[in-house]
């Protein structure tokens, strides 16, 4: 991760490229992150900053790649912009005598009368910790921070770890410190790269993970009389902060594993001090190489080699080489982890190495925000969709317990005509009578309740009116159950679509679907305004954003998968044609998938591969993706209705037939 060598390499591209520049306008993205925009000359620089302890960072940005939300300025970007906008940046350094995780911006400022005053802005990339914080240049005292706590203090850089810092002529004091660990009681629990992060200033695992599989390369030569022994198995993916084979840093020492510093011979130890020795010229002499450690099979092309073809290095503009963001994403590639050191223990397959420390910084950090805000709103959504479920299911369970009374519809009605059979046999201002029950088979008394207040006859139309009373009831129940069904339905299926959601546009999607079915408020909405307002709202909507998913079969059939409940009824009703296939997991809250067979000469003879293939999307995408098989109606097109009033998504069909699959998307290619 972010190590001190690599804020190094970071501090010297900034100041290359900002030194001389005017801080032109300010603004906050979110309450964490702020863009600065850097005018020099004719160039247009935007710097991005973020404290955010899940990806702190400080980098240059293109424009296309700006986020943008724009916040209104609280008090922190107004006290920035007063005293920054308009000023000059002097320099970009990375203060102290070691390699802290720190950045400073100084900044010439004209006040009153043309008088100069410096400013001083720190970037602390320490993790959770990270903060930035506006200082005043001539006093050392902290105006203010983004994250508030050191206003009025002296600002003081981290304090020191007392470690060695990697510069020429360090390897004596390498070796001394070597040999005390050794002499320690954690000397022999200590992994040799783990052992280097706690000795060298600004080494993090991975750098550390290089310099000792660089130390065994040396040694695996004079061993093997010249010739290299492999550092990893073909194919072997290493983890990030540990070479390939070894085992990750402060792990113990396992049988065939990484041995422990003091199972390093000697030799060994000399050869790791020589190899610290010579990282340290390559840094003296500013030679850095921003690498990102992809994650993935070895058989994939090598990024390093398509991308900078594709997008060439720009000398004027670095962080704009190498894969947009945009592009990034689409690849489908996770990068583990970064370095600024040239790694040789990793298949050049794995590595993409960028002529900018801030295009890796960009690349590594900005995906990870995005899964995680993706991962935040889809636990938001699920919350409230969870608990509009269960107010559904609630409301179903009383109007079940409703048509369960009106049940008794027809005991009242039956007693009724009893009494009437039989007034005779019906005392005046009696509390209940025994009957002849003609009713039963064979015949039964049975045992009447009655109202003494009342006379026979109005005791039967007592009756009757409970009887015509619990009907009402009963149809009106049975409708209002029906309702609350389909809306526990089409709940349990926007479940589903949020477990399904593989981006912001998705869950975009997904939103403005609950909000035209008035389940989220909306800013197009007045008060007092409810469904209503939602239909007026969606009547303008602007319609899906995205495209559906998109297969191919091995017979080169194109398959359609709606995303959510709108792009379900977009793909049924508005894209299939009458004659393509239409599938949906039976009696489960699925995707509508349809398979396009227009361009068939007879549409009737249908690959059974195909239709196999999007049976099994079909059970994937629904709630019976875990379970071994799952049943799968199918029809043509044409014969699926829409009933009127019915939420989005859900339909009727029928000349239907079923298939059990396993749900799956292995027997496609997705596009």
């Amino acid at each position: 991760m972010l190590d001190g060598i690599f804020v190094e390499a970071l501090a010297r591209e900034l100041n290359a490229f900002l030194r001389t520049g005017r801080v032109a306008a300010l603004w906050a993205t979110d309450s964490l992150t702020l863009i600065w925009e850097v005018r020099r000359g004719t160039h247009r620089l935007y710097l991005l900053t973020s404290v955010d302890p899940r990806a702190p960072r400080l980098c240059l940005v293109p424009a296309s790649e700006i986020p943008p939300d724009r916040l209104p300025a609280d008090r922190f970007v107004q006290l920035l912009r007063k005293h920054l906008e308009g000023a000059r940046i002097q320099q970009v350094v990375q203060p102290g005598n070691g390699r802290e995780r720190v950045v400073r911006l100084e900044f010439d400022t004209r006040g009153e009368g043309g008088q100069s005053h410096p400013f001083q802005v720190n970037f602390e990339l320490l993790g959770t910790k990270a903060n930035l914080l506006l200082v005043d240049g001539v006093s050392g005292l902290v105006i203010d921070s983004l994250r508030p706590g050191r206003s009025g203090a002296l600002y003081e850089l981290p304090r020191p770890q007392e470690k060695v810092t990697l510069v020429p002529g360090c390897a004596g004091e390498v070796e001394r410190r070597l040999r005390w660990l050794l002499l320690s009681p954690r000397g022999g629990q200590l992994s040799p790269d783990r052992a280097l992060v706690e000795i060298l200033d600004g080494v993090g695992p991975l750098t550390a993970a290089e310099i000792v599989a660089r130390a065994r390369r040396v040694t695996s030569r004079e061993t093997h009389g010249g010739e290299a022994a492999p550092n990893h198995a073909a194919g072997e993916i290493p983890t990030a902060g540990k070479a390939a084979g070894e085992p990750a840093p402060g792990d113990a020492a396992a049988p065939g594993g990484q041995p422990s510093l003091c199972e390093w011979s000697e030799g060994e130890r000399q050869h790791l001090v020589q190899t610290i020795e010579e990282l340290a010229q390559e840094l003296a002499s500013g030679h850095f190489q921003p690498t990102l450690v992809l994650a993935g099979s070895a058989s994939l092309p090598s990024l390093a080699a398509t991308w900078p073809a594709a997008h060439p290095p720009d000398q004027d503009e670095p962080w704009k080489a190498g894969p947009s963001l945009s592009e990034w994403l689409a690849c489908g590639i996770e990068a583990i982890d970064f370095a600024a050191v040239p790694l040789t223990s990793f298949p050049g397959r794995q590595l993409l190495v960028l002529p900018s420390p801030s295009r890796v910084l960009h690349l590594f950090y900005a995906p990870r925000l995005l899964r995680l805000r993706l991962e935040e709103r889809r636990r938001e959504l699920t919350r409230l969709v969870k608990a509009e479920r269960s107010r559904v299911e609630k409301r179903r369970q009383h109007q079940l317990e409703e048509l369960a009374g009106a049940q008794e519809a027809e005991r009242w009605r039956r007693f009724g005509e009893l009494i009437l059979s039989q007034l005779s046999a019906v005392p005046r201002g009696a509390g209940e009578v025994e009957l002849q029950d003609y009713y039963a088979q064979p015949v039964a008394t049975i045992k009447v309740p009655l109202d003494p207040q009342l006379s026979a006859q109005e005791n039967a139309a007592r009756y009757f009116h409970r009887y015509a009373r619990a009907r009402r009831t009963q149809k009106a129940a049975a409708a209002h159950l029906a309702r609350t069904e389909q809306e526990a339905e089409y709940l349990d299926g926007v479940l589903a679509e949020l477990e399904w959601a593989e981006s912001e546009a998705d869950l975009d999607e997904i939103e403005a679907e609950l909000r035209e079915a008035g389940l989220l408020p909306s800013a197009a909405r007045g008060k007092g305004c409810h469904r209503a307002g939602a239909r007026a709202h969606a009547a303008v909507d602007p319609g899906p954003k995205t495209a559906f998913r998109r297969y191919v079969t091995a017979d080169g059939l194109e398959i359609l998968v709606g995303r959510n409940n709108r792009q379900n009824e977009r793909l049924t009703f508005h894209v299939a044609r009458p004659r393509d296939l239409w599938f949906h997991a039976q009696k489960l809250p699925g995707a509508h998938v349809v398979l396009r067979t227009a361009h068939l000469s007879d549409p009737a003879a249908i690959p059974e591969g195909s239709l196999l293939a999007a049976a099994r999307l079909a059970g994937f995408f629904s709630r019976g993706a875990g379970a071994p098989r799952v049943p799968v109606d199918y029809t043509e097109r044409r014969f699926v209705r829409k009933p009127p009033g019915t939420p989005p998504g859900y339909v009727t069909y029928r000349n239907f037939q079923t298939i059990d699959v396993v749900p799956g998307i292995a027997a496609q290619e997705r596009e």
